[in-house]
């Protein structure tokens, strides 16, 4: 934070502490993101387990034996200190989220800022800083999720995943840092501090989701076990649609995806040619803001299929890949000088979600419109449906 007021007050971005700024922020993040971790991680698979009855007393309704009163008393007492760990856990994790979200944010303005003054224009910079802006936006809906003690759901834990991967990518830019003397360079600090201060609650939220929070599969799997069910999950889900706009979303995912193999290719390329980190650094950076508009892609899909698309998650989603897809068209064109289809793939899938965004947001509009006129009309009726649900 002492780094964003640095940089929106200075008056030069070529300030003598800037780079001491600039390192001070990387130690500081780097010390509270192992404290993170080390209180969020540990015994997180012990959080809800079956053996205090959590799956059975709220998923299938039933109870404690009550043989005694103190019997009841102490399971009463385990149940609360249970549901008490769970809530301080999330809590942990979300504010892990918010951090990262804001350091994520400031670094795609700070790319953005830079670039104002770049000769090559603003078609590389904006698209440069849609990664982190796609990654602050996930980071800001994983937050919501944990505090709404949401983490179990699959759309929280595919994201929690691909949002690690994600930062793993974004650790690499630390190659590209040192020695710099330009704000350039310095952004590069800012991504790789970013990157490592979501890792923590990334990794955690997605063990807690599976283990802490998902009664029915328990505690007792092995994480291999859970990514390869995930996998499995996965696999069948990029293999059918269930309506036309699933199939839509399933060929958008089926696009980045496709980029996101090629930068793999090169990426594997640039490794047996011995290349250097730095190198390899631009390379992986590309590669992480395409494997997570690739999750987000089939996580629309997957909420279209189940016609879901009217939630909060999903049209925020919808927004954030139109943006990521409107600047990836926008530096297609601009380098390419003239319209490919690539560029008419990424402009088309831009508009599409942004169009189901903003109908989304209308249809949400609507229907809360009609039920309150319902309830004005006949409030009796409303009521008593409302308590047969």
């Amino acid at each position: 934070l002492s780094l964003c007021h640095q940089l929106s007050v200075s008056p030069s971005m070529r300030h003598p502490n800037f780079a001491s700024l600039i390192a001070l922020a990387v130690a500081s993040s780097a010390v509270g993101a192992a404290a993170f971790q080390a209180s969020t991680i540990h015994g997180v698979s012990g959080v809800i387990s079956p053996q205090f009855g959590i799956g059975r007393s709220f998923s299938q309704g039933a109870r404690p034996h009550p043989t005694t009163p103190s019997l009841r008393h102490h399971n009463l007492s385990s149940l609360q200190m249970t549901s008490s760990i769970a809530e301080s856990r999330q809590q942990r994790i979300a504010t892990g989220h918010q951090l990262s979200s804001l350091l994520f944010a400031a670094t795609s303005a700070t790319i953005i800022y830079n670039g104002i003054s770049a000769p090559v224009g603003l078609a590389l910079p904006f698209y440069a800083a849609s990664g982190p802006l796609l990654a602050a936006g996930v980071s800001r809906i994983l937050a919501g999720a944990a505090k709404a003690g949401r983490l179990g759901s699959d759309t929280y834990k595919r994201l929690n995943l691909v949002q690690a991967k994600y930062d793993l990518c974004g650790l690499s830019t630390i190659f590209l840092a040192p020695g710099g003397t330009s704000l350039r360079e310095h952004i590069f600090y800012l991504l790789s501090a970013a990157s490592f201060l979501s890792l923590s609650p990334s990794i955690s939220g997605w063990i807690f989701g599976e283990k802490g929070l998902d009664a029915e599969k328990g505690s007792g799997d092995s994480v291999v076990t859970y990514l390869l069910d995930g996998a499995k999950n996965t696999l069948k889900g990029v293999t059918s649609f269930g309506n036309a706009k699933g199939a839509i979303y399933l060929a958008g995912t089926y696009l980045v995806g496709t980029l996101k193999l090629m930068k793999l290719v090169e990426m594997a390329k640039l490794v047996a040619s011995g290349t250097s980190p730095s190198m390899f650094a631009t390379r992986a950076v590309r590669l992480g803001r395409l494997s997570l508009l690739t999750a987000v892609m089939y996580t629309l899909k997957d909420a279209a299929d189940r016609d879901r698309l009217e939630g909060t998650t999903f049209i925020e989603l919808n927004f954030l890949s139109s943006a990521v897809l409107g600047c990836m068209a926008n530096y297609i064109r601009n380098m390419s000088g003239s319209v490919t289809p690539l560029f008419g793939a990424a402009s088309f899938f831009s508009v599409f979600t942004l169009f189901n965004a903003l109908a989304s947001i209308a249809k949400k509009r609507n229907k809360a419109e009609d039920d309150s006129a319902a309830v004005e009309v006949n409030p009796a009726a409303e009521i008593g449906k409302i308590n047969s649900q």
